[in-house]
């Protein structure tokens, strides 16, 4: 598990998602990003989670983002990203398959 928080945003979205990439070289089969204390993610933030995924599917590596804000949660929709990886307002369900909250 990845915990990020304060803003991701352009400054700071390439170190995060190599932050991000580096997670999913344990070849894990999921990796989980705890945005619980991230209050921000604009536009620009959103190439963050594109470099994880982008990394994460090469390597077979299912991403999903827990405990996720409204203004996060907005971000990630409006970039389309919630499509690409699981989303939850909370925790992730411990099992079965994972699904979109």
């Amino acid at each position: 598990m990845v915990r990020l928080s304060g803003e991701i945003t352009g400054v700071n979205a390439e170190r995060i998602g190599r932050r991000l990439q580096k997670a999913t070289e344990s070849r894990a089969s999921i990796l989980e990003i705890d945005l619980a204390d991230v209050r921000y993610v604009s536009s620009a933030g959103g190439t963050a989670f594109v470099l994880a995924l982008r990394a994460a599917q090469d390597r077979g590596t299912r991403v999903i983002a827990t405990h996720v804000g409204a203004q996060p949660l907005g971000a990630l929709r409006q970039l389309g990203l919630e499509r690409a990886l699981d989303v939850y307002e909370g925790d992730a369900p411990l099992s079965g398959p994972f699904d979109e909250c």
